[in-house]
């Protein structure tokens, strides 16, 4: 339980830099399930994993979250981050299914373009997923919630029910 309330502090306190005229401010987070989103001022959200309810805390826990600016040619970037050592290969696989692979460094990986579409989409209708690194498990974030999370998102950026949305 401790977890989740490190993660929400630390996404309540992050704030993205970029230019323009109005500074980027947080705004509420929203918790479904096992899965926790902010958006800021300027339509920016991120939603995050967070450990199942009840679980027991991993020895390497693997976080996963999805980010997306506004705006209608934004798309959506995953990531993963867990604490390792120099390069490894990272392969999601939702219901069994491989959607999505990148090599990352240090623990961190980015999914972007259409690999992170399909990751997220795959994520908000699936059930199990797994970050494997060769034949290796490296983690298996909870889903659950992961759906609600993101269709908060699309409406809070004005996608629900275009072609953007996830």
């Amino acid at each position: 339980m401790g977890a989740k309330y490190v993660i929400l502090a630390a996404m309540a306190c992050a704030v993205s830099v970029s230019a323009g005229a109005q500074a980027p401010k947080p705004g509420t987070l929203e918790t479904y399930k096992d899965w926790t989103i902010g958006c800021d001022n300027r339509g920016r959200c991120e939603a995050v994993s967070l450990l199942a309810e009840g679980a027991d805390w991993p020895d390497n826990p693997v976080m996963i979250g999805i980010s997306r600016d506004a705006g209608p040619d934004a798309a959506p970037e995953v990531w993963a981050s867990r604490d390792a050592k120099g390069p490894a290969e990272f392969a999601f696989l939702v219901d069994g299914r491989r959607i999505a692979s990148t090599t990352g460094m240090d623990g961190e990986a980015k999914i972007n373009g259409p690999q992170a579409s399909a990751l997220a989409v795959a994520m908000a209708r699936g059930y199990a997923l797994e970050i494997r690194s060769g034949g290796k498990l490296l983690g298996r974030p909870s889903l659950a919630g992961s759906g609600a999370a993101l269709r908060y998102m699309d409406a809070q950026q004005g996608r629900a029910g275009t072609a953007t949305a996830l």
